[in-house]
């Protein structure tokens, strides 16, 4: 019936401590009475002797209390243990003779201590050993084993007696790239009407603290059947995690490394840049421990070419936190082409002054080329426009002769192509009628209103990574977010054109709002193989100074930003599912080889196609069916990487403390933790744990009890009259 401690040190240190407060009492207490002088010293003879034992009785007795009191505080902190408290209601005479095994295989599990060894495969090996100890202990005793992360797994689960190997199926085990949730084994056992026979429960897990979500749990913990948590983390925990941004437009990544718990490692790290199809090494780089870095990535992509890569540091205790795998797509950058119907040289002039002017700035006059309306019209029988032109700025035409409107005809038939058409008061009707189909109605007189973000939209396709409507895209690099941070509620139009006949696939991107009546500003569509932008006012003159406060520039960067291909994701979280918009031309939804060489087959779905569930991390090869060569390579993605979702805190090992884990559990669970060392060592402490009585909160509430005693004492001893 003596108690022992999970962690004797504590213990040790408590008798060190007991003995070191009664010799520093004595050593410093104090005669601190009245001094009294006497002519007669017979009188002070028999006032120390009246005096002296009194004193004595109290100081022994003080420091006494004192003494148990801090010994009791320090064990406390040793977890004390008592065995044979409930030898009657023990598995071994209770009848109880199923066990189970439960085992942690999320990739937490897969750190590694200073040995090289995984915290998987050291719980198998105490597994193992524990297993054997409830056979020796317990005859006639059957076992189960199952795993669990984000769920437990039902389907390879053995139940007790039912006739396979539990040691093999402990062999089975793996780590997995799922998080952790301590409360998916509580749901699976708390669930099995057979619990009323088991004997115990080993949980051989890490004991992270982002594992333990009382909200989660399924109810309160049974507190007839004891819990024993092996953790396997008996190190203080050091972790870094490597994460990665790919700019396509910069051709550049950014590379985070973020440090948990203490770090032992050098200030600098190795950054290797691989192929993720051969693996070989394509860069090399120094980064800072727990720092960021921009790695220059430009160099590695041909022009409309996709690379799938790996960046990976030196390995790390927890190697799967070092990688990021990532797919390398070049931006094309033609040349801007602008056909100016209102040339003029100042704004006064020119209804596309404030629009020559925010591209000369953005993009400088290398990347455009700007001819008036009248030019466009004398060369276009003889021309034709360059492959180079990446995207056509059509600024208030006034007049489209037929042969330009078959020039810009003719471009639109091209792939990728885009044309951004902005339609004032005095705009050519019957020339966007013939170049666009579209039908404008006279202009119509403005006012004082407001613009409105439309969210009429079907909402953004997602790579099942989580995405706010705040952060969702508008135009471009321009998230809806950005653009309502401006002062839109009060704006001033003084013309507008009304389509009554819009472009084929329409949608509106930005809405004038004026007396209850919403009008298109912003629409894009579809024109042959291209996309149009469609503005419908002299948007450049009377918006309420808007140019001042940035929107309009923000408005222009966004349509020149804006691709005139359905950019789809290159990248998908983990255990997600891939969904983009079906690519011009294709027949139907992809197919894929996962990194391992499995196949994976896609299916279709309202708006796009889907792919998924994603269960490797790495890169994905897919394969579209029916797709024509030339469209493959500039529409449709050839590969797709999976990453580790890093707002789940699975890189992070701090501990649970008591509280959290009592949570879980609920206030009458029996349970108790002990390290995967302390079970190697001692396997046979694993079967005594089943019968035992954590003593730590009755440890406390003798501490308090001594503290209380040992003040009244004192104040017993001092107010009693001298």
């Amino acid at each position: 019936m003596a108690p022992t401690f999970l962690n004797p040190i504590f213990a040790w240190a408590a008798l060190f401590a007991a003995a070191g407060v009664i010799v520093i009492h004595f050593y410093q207490r104090r005669q601190t009475g009245r001094k009294f002088v006497f002519t007669n010293m017979r009188l002070l003879r028999d006032i120390l002797e009246e005096r002296l034992p009194q004193r004595r009785l109290r100081d022994v007795l003080l420091a006494l209390l004192r003494a148990l009191a801090l010994a009791l505080a320090l064990a406390a902190l040793g977890r004390p243990i008592l065995k044979g408290l409930f030898e009657a209601e023990s598995p071994g005479a209770s009848g109880r003779r199923e066990f189970w095994m439960v085992m942690d295989q999320s990739f937490s599990m897969a750190y590694k201590d200073a040995g090289g060894s995984s915290m998987l495969s050291r719980s198998q090996q105490a597994a193992e050993l524990v297993g054997r100890t409830i056979e020796e202990s317990f005859p006639g005793a059957s076992i189960g084993v199952f795993s669990f992360s984000q769920s437990a797994e039902e389907s390879a689960a053995l139940a007790p007696g039912q006739g396979g190997s539990w040691r093999q199926a402990l062999g089975s085990t793996s780590v997995v790239t799922r998080t952790t949730s301590q409360a998916a084994w509580v749901k699976y056992l708390t669930g099995r009407a057979s619990l009323d026979r088991v004997g115990g429960v080993f949980v051989f897990t890490d004991m992270a603290r982002h594992g333990f979500n009382p909200s989660a749990a399924a109810g309160s913990w049974p507190g007839n059947v004891p819990v024993v948590f092996v953790n396997a983390h008996s190190e203080p925990p050091a972790n870094r995690r490597l994460t990665a941004r790919y700019d396509q437009g910069a051709g550049h990544a950014e590379v985070d490394i973020f440090c948990y718990g203490a770090q032992a490692k050098p200030p600098e790290l190795a950054l290797r840049v691989e192929d993720a199809v051969n693996h070989a090494t394509l860069a090399a780089s120094r980064v800072k421990n727990c720092g960021r870095t921009t790695l220059p990535l430009a160099a590695l992509v041909k022009e409309n070419a996709e690379r799938p890569v790996r960046l990976a540091l030196e390995e790390d205790r927890l190697a799967i936190d070092d990688q990021e795998y990532l797919v390398l797509t070049a931006q094309s950058e033609g040349s801007i082409l602008i056909i100016d119907g209102e040339p003029g040289r100042r704004a006064a002039e020119s209804e596309s002054f404030y629009i020559r002017e925010a591209l000369r700035v953005m993009h400088g006059a290398s990347r455009w080329s700007w001819i008036t309306e009248d030019e466009a019209n004398r060369l276009a029988p003889s021309g034709r426009l360059a492959d180079a032109v990446g995207q056509i700025w059509l600024l208030h035409p006034k007049k489209l002769s037929p042969a330009l409107i078959d020039l810009l005809r003719d471009y639109l038939g091209r792939h990728n192509s885009k044309l951004i058409v902005t339609a004032g008061e005095h705009v050519d009707r019957d020339g966007l009628a013939k170049l666009l189909g579209v039908i404008a109605g006279p202009a119509q007189e403005g006012g004082d209103g407001r613009l409105v973000i439309a969210d009429d939209e079907p909402a953004p396709v997602s790579s099942g990574a989580g995405q706010s409507a705040s952060d969702a895209k508008w135009l471009g690099t321009v998230s809806r977010g950005t653009v309502r941070a401006f002062e839109l509620d009060r704006v001033h139009v003084s013309r507008f054109l009304r389509l009554e006949q819009g472009l084929s696939k329409q949608k509106s991107l930005l809405v004038f709002e004026s007396s209850g009546v919403q009008t298109p500003l912003l629409a894009e569509g579809r024109a042959g193989l291209g996309r149009v932008f469609l503005l419908l006012t002299s948007a450049d003159l009377e918006w309420s100074n808007l140019p001042l406060k940035g929107f309009f520039v923000t408005l222009i960067r966004a349509l020149v930003e804006e691709t005139a291909v359905e950019t789809l994701p290159r990248r998908a979280a983990l255990q997600t599912s891939w969904n983009a918009a079906l690519p011009d031309g294709a027949f139907g939804p992809p197919s894929a080889v996962a990194p391992s060489g499995a196949a994976l087959a896609g299916r279709a779905q309202e708006g796009g196609v889907s792919l998924g569930p994603l269960d490797e991390l790495g890169i994905y090869r897919l394969r579209w069916g029916h797709l024509p060569l030339a469209v493959a390579r500039q529409d449709a993605p050839q590969f797709l990487a999976t990453y580790l979702d890093h707002s789940a805190q699975e890189s992070d090992l701090a501990q649970a403390s008591n509280r959290e884990i009592r949570s879980l559990l609920g206030p009458e669970a029996a349970w108790v933790s002990v390290t995967v060392s302390e079970i190697l060592r001692n396997p046979k402490k694993a079967a005594a744990l089943l019968g035992a009585k954590e003593l730590t909160r009755p440890f406390l509430v003798a501490v308090l009890c001594l503290l209380a005693a040992e003040s009244a004492a004192g104040l017993f001893f001092s107010g009693k009259p001298k």
